[in-house]
């Protein structure tokens, strides 16, 4: 909860460090400035399950911005401050059987599977002398605590369908993973 200052409208709204976050005016109206609260991650190595049928981390290898969020464990993201966070993953996912897969996502929050969030995608088979790709992207908006830790998990009925990297080739390199969070509130 954002803690008011100033003895006049309009008040000026703080965090819990002092920043200047936001205004709130005479009909208690509330205006908040851009967020200072945010992260972007992406893996840029092939992911694959240990077991079939087994939840498995999504891990990441670069850190692309921290600000009151910090990866550890390369698959935890911890948020060193509460709020609304929203959250939204991309991931590349290839396919090198004759079987078309029902791979499944979920976001894991302190150690306990989100209940109602899971994300299945059907991941082509191998045509045309190609491996199959689908990507999935999902979005989430979840109230959490300092100290709150954030997981995704990934199963998959096959070994064979893996998040996958790809070179450079007519345009940039594509990562098997992106993930970012910001505070909205």
């Amino acid at each position: 909860m954002p803690r008011l200052s100033g003895s006049a409208w309009p008040f000026i709204l703080r965090d819990d460090r002092d920043r200047i976050i936001g205004l709130r005016g005479p009909d208690d109206h509330e205006i908040y400035f851009l967020s200072e609260y945010y992260g972007a991650w992406r893996s840029t190595q092939d992911q694959a399950v240990s077991l079939v049928n087994t939840a498995t981390p999504v891990t990441f290898n670069v850190s692309d911005y921290e600000a009151d969020v910090a990866l550890s464990g390369g698959d935890t993201i911890t948020f060193a401050t509460g709020g609304v966070w929203e959250f939204a993953g991309n991931f590349q996912l290839s396919n090198d059987t004759g079987t078309i897969f029902a791979v499944t996502f979920w976001p894991r929050v302190n150690g306990v599977d989100a209940p109602n969030t899971a994300r299945v995608l059907d991941v082509p088979k191998q045509h045309a002398g190609g491996h199959g790709h689908a990507v999935l992207a999902a979005s989430y908006f979840f109230t959490v605590s300092a100290g709150d830790q954030l997981q995704i998990m990934w199963s998959s009925p096959d070994v064979g369908v893996i998040l996958e990297t790809k070179a450079a080739d007519v345009g940039p390199a594509v990562p098997s993973v992106f993930m970012t969070v910001r505070r909205v509130s």
